[in-house]
């Protein structure tokens, strides 16, 4: 069900690109419950229907891992990712559940 959600375009809110060109249709709502980062854009620009979020400096293995923990509340991180993700995680303000 989640990753229906997740890679389904037809009720999505937002596009979420990072480095390498990855792009993922994505939800507000799920985003700005899990990142303090995503609840203050979505603030400001309240007004745009289908912003595009440019994340520069995290790589799409990263962002998919971090996209995943939002929707799933767990993932399973591989040993020579887990520095990179912890620190995209802060920069992210993703809430640890």
């Amino acid at each position: 069900m989640v990753e229906g959600l997740k890679l389904g375009t037809g009720l999505s809110d937002v596009l979420v690109a990072c480095d390498g060109g990855y792009k993922a249709h994505l939800h507000k709502l799920i985003l700005a419950s899990a990142s303090l980062y995503f609840y203050q854009i979505f603030e400001e620009i309240a007004e745009s229907k289908h912003p595009v979020i440019i994340l520069s400096g995290i790589n799409s293995d990263i962002l998919e891992l971090l996209i995943s923990y939002m929707y799933c509340g767990f993932i399973d991180v591989p040993n020579d990712k887990l520095s990179e993700l912890v620190s995209a995680g802060k920069s992210l303000k993703i809430k640890v559940r």
